[in-house]
């Protein structure tokens, strides 16, 4: 046996591919040479293999290698394996279990899609790269551990978390039994559309390098969402093959547009304290409440455009010292708001900041309407008026809850009219 096994270097392509009676195997742990593969396609249809075990000699994996293994439920990598190829365990339908090693730098695209049992995945540190679609129709994934936001590291602000998902899906028109209702749910990326599974609630980043625009846009059934930052400032990553590049990390100084928005189900996230500027729609129509928003308005100086709106549990908004600008509807829409105070003069405000705020009451600021920001002399900043009036900071269209939604004749509306601008009722102060 030992002479046998030292003389097995490579499992060919399509070696054992649908031999659907093939229930076991045992690959070498001693070959003839120092690495060794299994290639395409070489296990794939393979319909009644229940576990694999890899061993660290097999180094260079083919794409599909055990794809469409329907009954596989186990695999284990054995740790010295540094790459996962495309496609490696597509539609292993049955898969509830695959081990990732600290050896592994590299995930192929659509590398677990379709495995429809998988409830848990951890990708750790040592991965670089993870290809799109990797967890694509995955329907029963709860929770997912993975080092950075997106596929790379070095596609940092191209990527969000959501395209290690599906771009498309026959499986969104089918509903679960259990909940009564489809399986995955629709999101958007700078890719385009994503399909999320309804069952994942838990996400955690251990070495993220950025927060980049739509990092984890509209992932309501979140519940749990652990971020943790790296300290590194250089890393490398690696790529399908044996190249790597040396990344440089720079500071997060920016949360990019729609980050965090649409979580519902979590009241405060994990941000950098070096943040100074948030995105357009960062935490818009997130669960943050007033600790959460007090917390992520600590050290920063800019706000985009509708950044804090439509958040329902907001009753209360203090804008710091320290912020400088404050960008057109930064905290529309939030129907529960019923205080908002500036506390720095040279703070800019834009229009229709406070817009469609229909419970709001009182409104403290320093100077009537809006701002523009201006460079001083040493580097200082100030805010010039506009000379507009006060009520710009509202709303010139008609909001969308006009009228209390239980008045079906519109005999008492949240809203009048001043001047072509629409201001809460309910302002008196």
């Amino acid at each position: 046996k030992e002479r046998t096994n030292s003389l097995t270097f490579a499992i060919g392509d399509y070696a054992f591919a649908n031999c659907p009676n093939l229930a076991n195997i045992t690959l070498p742990t001693k070959t003839y040479m120092a690495s060794s593969s299994i290639g395409e396609y070489a296990f794939a249809n393979c319909e009644s293999l229940a576990t694999v075990t890899i061993p660290n000699r097999f180094k260079y994996l083919g794409e599909k290698a055990f794809a469409n293994c329907i009954n596989l439920k186990s695999v284990t990598i054995t740790d010295g394996v540094t790459k996962i190829p495309s496609y490696f365990l597509y539609g292993c339908e049955s898969l509830a279990n695959i081990n990732i090693p600290a050896s592994v730098n590299y995930v192929g695209s659509n590398a677990f899609n379709g495995c429809k049992a998988l409830t848990n995945v951890t990708f750790p540190d040592s991965v670089t790269y993870i290809g799109t679609e990797a967890l694509a129709n995955c329907i029963s994934l709860q929770s997912v551990k993975v080092p950075f936001i997106g596929t790379s590291y070095e596609l940092s602000g191209a990527t969000a978390f959501a395209d290690l998902f599906a771009t498309s899906s026959s499986a969104i028109d089918s509903i679960n039994p259990e909940t009564e209702q489809p399986y995955l749910y629709s999101t958007r990326t700078m890719g385009g559309q994503r399909f999320v599974p309804y069952s994942l609630k838990s996400v955690e980043v251990t070495n993220a390098s950025d927060i980049p625009s739509y990092a984890f846009m509209g992932l309501d059934s979140l519940t749990s969402l652990k971020i943790k930052y790296t300290t590194a400032t250089r890393l490398r990553v690696y790529g399908a093959g044996s190249s790597y590049t040396n990344y440089d990390i720079p500071e997060i100084k920016t949360i990019g547009s729609y980050a965090f928005a649409g979580i519902k189900g979590i009241s405060m996230f994990d941000v950098p304290s070096s943040v100074t500027h948030i995105g357009a729609y960062a935490f818009a129509s997130s669960g943050l409440d007033n600790d959460g928003l007090i917390a992520h308005l600590n050290g920063i100086n800019y706000i985009d455009n509708y950044a804090f709106s439509n958040l329902d549990s907001v009753t209360t908004v203090s804008i710091p010292q320290d912020v400088v600008y404050v960008s057109n509807g930064a905290f529309a829409n939030s129907k529960n708001l019923m205080s908002f105070t500036v506390n720095n003069s040279n703070t800019a405000l834009s229009s229709g900041i406070v817009s469609g705020c229909r419970r709001l009451g009182t409104v403290n600021i320093n100077y009537i309407g809006t701002a523009t920001l201006f460079a001083g002399e040493n580097d200082s900043i100030y805010a010039s008026t506009n000379n507009d009036p006060f009520a710009l900071i509202f709303s010139r269209a008609i909001p969308s809850d006009m009228y209390d939604e239980s008045d079906s004749y519109h005999n008492a509306p949240y809203y009048y009219s001043a001047n072509g601008y629409y201001l809460p009722r309910t302002l008196d102060t």
